[in-house]
C-alpha cells in the first residue's frame, strides 16, 4: 500500500458526485448524464452547436462511449464564431477572457465565463493546491492576478478558505524586484510559468533566495521538461509540481498529487480525449497525440470536443497514490510549436528546452531559424549572468547539434549571447522563428 497521500481532487470529486467511495463507474456514469446535459443545452441555445449538430439524432449521447461520435470542435470556430458559444444572456456573464492568436495576423479568441464557471474553477485550485500546502502557507502567483477571475484571483479567493495567504504579482521581469516580493511576503509557495521560473531561480536575484526556503513550485502554462524540473530543483531544493491548464479549459485542468507522477484531471468538470492530430481519430490511452476536451458543467460557453492543439499522452496505469482519476501522463507541447526541416525531420520548442536548460546556467533562450539555399542554420541566443558564457555557449551548441532531427536535417547550429535583458515575454515562451520573424510553420 503507499504511503502518499491519495489525491486530493479525490475526495472533492466524490463529494461533487455524491458517491461515499469514488470509483471509474460513478465518475464515468456521472461524465455520461452531464455530456447529455450540455448537448442538449447547447442545442437549444448555441447557433454553432445547433448547425454543427444538425445531422444528430435528437438525443445522440447515451453515455459517455457516445462522445467520440461528435463532430469535434475547431480552434478556427472558437476564434472566428465565439459568440456563437455563448448559450447564456450577456448579463449573466462575469468575465470575458480575451486570448490573442500566434503570429503576426489572426483575430483574438474570447471566452465567456459565468459567476457559477469561475467559482468551480476557485475550488478545483482550492483542493488542487492541497497537495503543495498546508493552512498558514503563503503563495506567490507570478502569473496575472488583478482582474476578477484571473488566475491569481481565483488561487486568491479559492485558498483563502483554507487559510492560506496568496500575493499575485504578475509576470515575472525584474527577477530582482521578484525576489525581493518573495522573500518580504515570506512566500513558501511559488506559482508560475516554467520558462519564466527557470530563469528566475537561475538569476543572481534568484540564488538569493537560497536553498530551502521554498518548500513548493507550481508549473502552469506551458510543458514542463525534466531539465526544467531540475534546474528549479537545484537552485532552490524544492518540490516541482506540475499544473496542466488552459483558458479554453476554465484555466484549472489537471495537477500532479504527492507521487509527482501523471497530472490528475478534473474529471467531474472535463472530459479528455487524444486523438491523432491528422484524422482525428480516438487513440488509446498511451498513444502520444491531440487533447481533445470537453467542459461538462459549464454554462456560459460550453466547449464540446474541443481541439486543444497541445499534445499529450494519457497513462495506462493508475497513480502510485491510489487515486481513480485519469491521469495526463506528459503535456508534449503544442502542435504549433513544431516545425518540419527536411528530410521529414521535425523540431520542436520541446526538444529545445531540453537541450538548452539543461545547460548550467542558462536562465533563457530563443530560436532563430535561417532557411537558406545552401542548408538551415539554426541561432540560438541564450541568456546568462555566468562569468564564463563562452563555455556555457559551447555546450548549448553541441547539445543542440545532438538532437536527433537537428542532427538529421544537417542543422548549422551557432549559439551566442542575447542582447538586453532577455525578459521573456508575457506569453512566456520565445517561439522558434524564421529570419522573417514570423513564427516557422507547423
Amino acid at each position: 500500500m503507499s504511503d502518499i497521500p491519495i489525491s486530493p481532487l479525490d475526495a472533492w470529486t466524490a463529494g461533487r458526485l455524491d458517491v461515499g467511495r469514488l470509483s471509474r463507474e460513478a465518475i464515468e456514469q456521472w461524465q455520461g448524464e452531464r455530456l447529455r446535459e450540455v448537448v442538449a443545452w447547447v442545442r437549444e441555445r448555441s447557433p454553432l452547436y445547433r448547425g454543427l449538430y444538425r445531422d444528430l439524432p435528437e438525443d445522440p449521447v447515451r453515455s459517455i462511449g457516445d462522445a467520440a461520435s461528435l463532430p469535434l470542435l475547431e480552434r478556427e470556430a472558437l476564434r472566428d464564431r465565439g459568440p456563437e458559444l455563448v448559450c447564456v444572456s450577456l448579463s449573466d456573464i462575469a468575465r470575458v477572457v480575451t486570448v490573442p492568436t500566434t503570429g503576426s495576423t489572426g483575430s483574438p479568441k474570447r471566452l465567456w465565463f459565468t459567476e457559477e464557471d469561475l467559482e468551480i474553477t476557485a475550488e478545483h485550485f482550492r483542493h488542487g493546491m492541497r497537495a503543495l500546502m498546508e493552512p498558514g502557507g503563503r503563495l506567490l502567483v507570478l502569473m496575472p492576478g488583478k482582474s476578477p477571475g484571473s488566475v491569481g484571483a481565483l488561487l486568491q479567493d479559492g485558498l483563502g478558505r483554507d487559510g492560506i495567504d496568496v500575493h499575485a504579482y504578475g509576470f515575472v521581469d525584474d527577477p530582482a524586484d521578484v525576489v525581493a516580493c518573495l522573500l518580504g511576503f515570506s512566500a513558501d509557495t511559488v506559482v508560475g510559468v516554467p520558462g519564466q521560473i527557470v530563469r528566475l531561480a537561475r538569476s543572481a536575484a534568484g540564488q538569493r533566495v537560497g536553498r530551502g526556503r521554498i518548500r513548493s513550485v507550481l508549473l502552469s502554462g506551458d510543458h514542463v521538461t525534466p531539465a526544467m524540473r531540475e534546474a528549479i530543483e537545484q537552485a532552490w531544493d524544492c518540490k516541482v509540481f506540475e499544473h496542466y491548464g488552459s483558458t479554453e479549459s476554465g484555466l484549472g485542468g489537471a495537477v500532479q498529487c504527492r507521487a509527482l507522477a501523471g497530472l490528475h484531471v478534473r474529471e467531474a468538470d472535463l472530459l479528455f480525449e487524444v486523438v491523432d492530430p491528422a484524422t482525428g481519430r480516438p487513440l488509446p490511452d498511451g498513444d502520444e497525440g491531440e487533447l481533445v476536451m470537453t467542459t461538462l458543467t459549464r454554462r456560459g460557453m460550453p466547449l464540446i470536443r474541443f481541439r486543444t492543439g497541445d499534445l499529450v499522452r494519457m497513462a495506462t496505469a493508475p497513480c502510485a497514490c491510489g487515486s481513480v482519476l485519469r491521469c495526463v501522463e506528459r503535456v508534449i507541447g503544442r502542435k504549433d510549436d513544431v516545425i518540419r526541416l527536411v528530410e521529414g525531420h521535425a523540431l520542436s520548442v520541446a526538444d529545445l528546452d531540453e537541450a538548452v536548460y539543461g545547460v548550467d546556467g542558462v536562465m533563457a533562450f530563443s530560436a532563430v531559424l535561417d532557411r537558406g539555399t545552401d542548408g538551415d542554420r539554426l541561432t540560438v541566443e541564450v541568456e546568462t549572468e555566468s562569468s564564463s558564457p563562452p563555455a556555457i555557449l559551447a555546450e548549448v551548441e553541441s547539445r543542440v547539434r545532438a538532437l536527433p532531427a537537428v542532427r538529421g536535417a544537417g542543422l548549422e547550429v551557432i549559439a551566442d549571447l542575447q542582447a538586453g535583458s532577455g525578459a521573456q515575454s508575457p506569453a512566456a515562451k520565445q517561439r522558434i522563428t524564421d529570419a522573417r520573424g514570423a513564427e516557422a510553420p507547423a
